[in-house]
């Protein structure tokens, strides 16, 4: 290759190792990497806005689960449980690893959002925008059924959990959306 084509970026890349994020890939606080948005089904959008489709349920159900915890973060015990507690352990890990490596590759340049150790998987939340549902509490994740007892357990107490956050104004629009809904049925 002829050195004199090479340009700094070029330089850079050839002798930066493959385990450092490259800077101009993290985040500021006012551009995060990845926006979660909790509805109905986890809207997960990039960068610059275009959505990420999730195919893997209890991957997006991992996303939700992370996103909710405290720090962005569980612990490989944790989740193991809620997502595949009806699975022998091993093969509950192991369905983890492939699950967290299935995400990795679903969120492309994201990816770096998503980490992981020996004992926690978690997102980066300085390059993570977690946004409230806008809908009433009840459709948080409405479009994933038939989830273990575990799962369905968490899902309850998180959507406890966004009624008693709720706004005032929240309410009322929630309260107003229903009194339609129900009109209309009439």
């Amino acid at each position: 290759m002829d050195q004199s084509n090479l340009d700094e970026t070029s330089i850079s890349s050839l002798t930066t190792p493959a385990n450092v994020i490259d800077p101009s890939c993290v985040a500021s606080a006012s551009h995060p990497l990845l926006l979660l948005r909790m509805d109905e089904d986890l809207t997960v959008l990039d960068a610059q806005g275009q959505t990420i489709y999730l195919t893997q349920k209890k991957g997006r159900l991992m996303l939700a689960m992370l996103g909710s915890g405290k720090d962005m973060r569980r612990s490989r015990d944790w989740l193991r449980s809620h997502l595949w507690g009806r699975s022998f352990t091993s093969h509950g890990y192991s369905s983890l690893r492939q699950c967290l490596h299935n995400m990795r590759r679903a969120l492309g340049s994201a990816c770096v959002c998503l980490q992981a150790n020996r004992e926690f998987i978690w997102l980066e939340h300085t390059a993570v925008d977690w946004t409230p549902a806008e809908k009433d509490p009840s459709y948080f994740l409405a479009g994933l059924t038939q989830l273990d007892h575990s799962a369905r357990q968490w899902l309850l107490q998180e959507r406890a959990k966004l009624r008693e956050n709720e706004t005032p104004a929240q309410r009322d629009a929630v309260g107003a959306a229903r009194q339609l809904m129900s009109d209309a049925v009439r």
